[in-house]
């Protein structure tokens, strides 16, 4: 984090398209990072579904952060000069060192120390996790898709007044920051959290084909099918978030949260970098038929999360692992 927190500002640098990539690049590398390592001391520290509820705290909180950020570029938005935007960079590396230096008060953890004969990277064995992982990564193109995708598909394929982005964005955040820790209640198991990802996998596909219908809609049609559509697709996202949760969190062993919640983080990293050209692909290009197809991957990869999950489970001797939950 205090190296995140350095390397935040540095885009304000940046004299051309390709340093202000390899500056970002950088940044995302380091927030990356940070992330896999946050959630492997939620899991060392939430136990028996403890971990879930942790985590949609946390999720709450961020989205509420995330609002108050908003507003700070809103205002340097507002101000359009470079003055402005450098102060909002600095500001957010200043935040991030402030973070980094509260982390010193949780309690530490040790490192934790491989047994002789143990492989470097025994996730990556753990052939069951991993094809969980590749399921929630899956499922986690929606979140691609409910902000690069609706933003476009508004824009480029609607009648909808711009605002809307804004306005779906922010009906989200607030959703999320209110609702995330009710939503995620009862998803405190590998069990169960299969079941939540089925249930929000079917709320977002029904969220975005409603979100469809605005392409070819008058202004007001279009206005309201977005609206209604985002509202159901949040509702879908905060029980599926709490399912995905309770399947990365529960199958890991606990000693090893830190790899395995890792190698979680790695695979939603690597949906950000497939996700945009697939969801543009559809979203945008596709109009309303690619937005059934997207919610049908979702739903289909909560659907195979949820047996994967089960098959795991019922593995978890079999390839040397012991887990809290189950």
């Amino acid at each position: 984090m205090i190296a995140q927190a350095f390397a935040t500002p540095l885009p304000v640098l940046a004299s051309s398209p390709w340093s202000l990539a390899v500056l970002l690049g950088a940044e995302a590398a380091l927030a990356s990072s940070v992330n896999a390592v946050r959630n492997g001391v939620i899991a060392q520290v939430g136990i028996g579904g403890q971990g879930v509820r942790f985590k949609a705290y946390l999720r709450a909180v961020t989205n509420s952060a995330i609002a108050l950020g908003s507003v700070v570029g809103g205002i340097a938005l507002a101000l359009d000069t470079r003055a402005a935007y450098v102060t909002a960079f600095v500001l957010a590396g200043v935040l991030t060192a402030f973070a980094a230096w509260n982390g010193t008060r949780l309690a530490h953890l040790p490192a934790y120390r491989r047994a002789a004969g143990e492989p470097r990277l025994g996730v990556l064995r753990d052939l069951p996790f991993v094809a969980v992982v590749v399921s929630t990564s899956l499922f986690s193109l929606h979140f691609v898709a409910a902000e690069l995708g609706l933003a476009l598909f508004i824009s480029q394929s609607t009648l909808a007044p711009q605002v809307m982005v804004a306005v779906l964005m922010l009906v989200n955040t607030v959703a999320v920051a209110a609702f995330q820790v009710r939503m995620s209640r009862g998803a405190e198991s590998v069990t169960t959290g299969g079941r939540a990802m089925i249930r929000g996998g079917v709320l977002i596909a029904v969220g975005f084909t409603v979100m469809g219908l605005a392409e070819g809609s008058p202004a007001t049609v279009a206005v309201a099918v977005l609206l209604a559509g985002a509202c159901v697709h949040v509702v879908g996202e905060m029980i599926g978030s709490g399912g995905q949760w309770a399947l990365q969190m529960g199958l890991a062993p606990h000693e090893r949260q830190g790899q395995y919640q890792g190698f979680t983080s790695l695979g939603f990293a690597l949906m950000n970098v497939i996700g945009p050209p697939l969801v543009t692909l559809l979203c945008v290009h596709g109009g309303r038929t690619g937005w059934i197809a997207m919610g049908a991957i979702v739903l289909a990869s909560g659907i195979a999360a949820q047996v994967l999950g089960r098959w795991a489970l019922a593995n978890r001797t079999a390839y040397g692992v012991t887990t809290h939950s189950g």
